[in-house]
């Protein structure tokens, strides 16, 4: 992922645009995950491998728009009391 923002980096600097760029990660992981099979069995040449994936996460980035970063409101409402839920 990091060679990823690297090269979304360089080509974000040759333009001007209104929001900064960086790679998805949750989407890089995946993608990664689904492709992790073809990687540990070497199947095809890794290099091949890793510059498709390159390619595919690099094809998923997000603009960062400044002031949006909001607190998460977690909500833990429980059925039965944890103390005294059945294991089962």
């Amino acid at each position: 992922m990091a060679d990823a923002q690297e090269e979304v980096d360089t080509e974000q600097a040759q333009k001007h645009n209104k929001h900064r760029y960086k790679v998805n990660r949750a989407v890089a992981l995946g993608l990664v995950k689904d492709n992790l099979a073809v990687l540990l069995l070497g199947k095809e040449p890794l290099e091949q491998v890793y510059d498709r994936l390159l390619e595919k996460i690099k094809k998923r980035k997000e603009a960062v728009k400044p002031g949006r970063s909001f607190p998460r409101a977690r909500k833990l409402h429980y059925k039965f009391s944890i103390t005294k839920r059945n294991v089962l």
